[in-house]
């Protein structure tokens, strides 16, 4: 159950400075602020992410805690904070649980459109890539915005939130067609496709019960019309045995309707990884977690925002290890004179080659069952050296 309707977390110091605030984006019936976030080098016909934040936060310090900017500015896509206010809503939370707010062209879900429409009508973006993701009270409604407005969102993410009409009080047990009834009765007669998503969610959450991952897995998997079981399982993703994944694809096998990240010990909130790695980003807070898993880069990733043509994309973070790749080889020499763990996976996580070595190794990529790896390099402590994203 949502264990607290009001949540106080409170987060100070919100940086703004590299966030623009934009006060014409429509009519907004909902009052809430926006701000755009414009990366260094766009690129062409790119995508827009709408960002909301949990109850008692600010818009720019939970851009620096999900490491949204950053990415953007890696891959070239926008950003749309959303900010909710105290006038709406004592605690800052979205109120993705009034009728005022939860349905199509009315309240706060209306101005969150608006924003992203702004965003398409003012910079060279593609209408069809639009998505959105939020934690806590943004993440629920985050179940709003995909529920009410499919045509606009290909796919959601959510940290820690409950499914669309989720109920504050009384009893949310409900079979998978009664959640998927929900959403498909948000908008009626639409006959297009609903978005499909991404959630992260910790054990440990004493704000919002666990069990919602359960049933936003229900929710969705019913409106797309599959079961609610795992197609493929990974216990211990980029061999992190606490992070547990799990993918549900549609009937045929083949497209993944909801992938759900679950993190042991984890309480409420976002799970981050700063470094400078490839993979590594985000900040800690209150609400955000180093669990060694950065949940916005996988979360972009699975809104198709990482290239996959990123081999190009290299983090040495220490100048004393080289590689070098010839044809289907790479070779690794060190100089730092003590034990290294290389750790190579495919890009959905899967282990595929660790071996440790101290001074130099070699391996083929011919014998490894995936295109596109990525390369890891530590100490024996953790301590990242090296990371690579390789193509074959």
């Amino acid at each position: 159950m949502w264990k607290l309707t009001i949540i106080s977390l409170l987060f100070i110091g919100a940086s703004y400075s590299q966030m623009n605030e934009v006060t014409n984006f429509g009519s907004n019936p909902g009052n809430l602020t926006m701000y755009e976030y414009v990366p260094t080098n766009p690129q062409p016909n790119t995508s827009v992410v709408l960002v909301m934040h949990g109850c008692g936060q600010l818009a720019g310090d939970f851009a620096n805690e999900t490491g949204w900017n950053d990415l953007a500015d890696q891959y070239g896509f926008y950003v749309v904070h959303a900010g909710q206010s105290l006038v709406n809503n004592g605690s800052k939370c979205f109120n993705w649980f009034s009728p005022l707010d939860y349905e199509r062209n009315a309240g706060e879900a209306q101005s969150l459109a608006q924003m992203v429409d702004y965003m398409h009508n003012n910079y060279n973006t593609d209408n069809n890539r639009s998505y959105v993701c939020g934690l806590s009270a943004g993440g629920s409604m985050t179940s709003v915005m995909m529920a009410t407005y499919p045509d606009k969102f290909r796919k959601g993410g959510i940290w820690a939130g409950v499914p669309y009409r989720y109920l504050t009080s009384g009893s949310n047990n409900k079979t998978p067609q009664e959640w998927g009834d929900y959403v498909r009765n948000a908008v009626p007669n639409y006959t297009g496709d609903y978005p499909t998503l991404f959630v992260c969610q910790g054990t440990d959450d004493l704000v919002v019960d666990s069990i919602n991952e359960t049933r936003l897995v229900e929710q969705w998997t019913d409106v797309h019309g599959t079961d609610q079981v795992s197609d493929q399982t990974n216990p211990a993703f980029m061999g992190n045995t606490d992070v547990l994944q799990n993918i549900y694809k549609d009937n045929l096998g083949q497209d993944t309707i909801v992938i759900t990240y679950t993190i042991n010990n984890m309480a409420h909130g976002i799970a981050v990884d700063p470094g400078m790695g490839v993979m590594e980003g985000g900040q800690t807070s209150l609400g955000a977690f180093d669990v060694d898993f950065f949940s916005t880069f996988w979360m972009a990733d699975f809104f198709d925002l990482i290239p996959k043509n990123i081999s190009n994309v290299s983090e040495t973070i220490n100048e004393q290890l080289n590689w070098k790749k010839q044809n289907s080889q790479v070779s690794l020499t060190s100089e730092l004179q003590e034990p290294l763990q290389l750790q190579v996976y495919s890009f959905s996580g899967q282990l595929l080659l660790q071996d440790e070595f101290l001074e130099s190794m070699s391996f083929s990529l011919n014998q490894l069952d995936s295109d596109l790896v990525i390369l890891s390099v530590k100490k024996t402590n953790g301590t990242l050296v090296f990371s690579r994203v390789v193509n074959k």
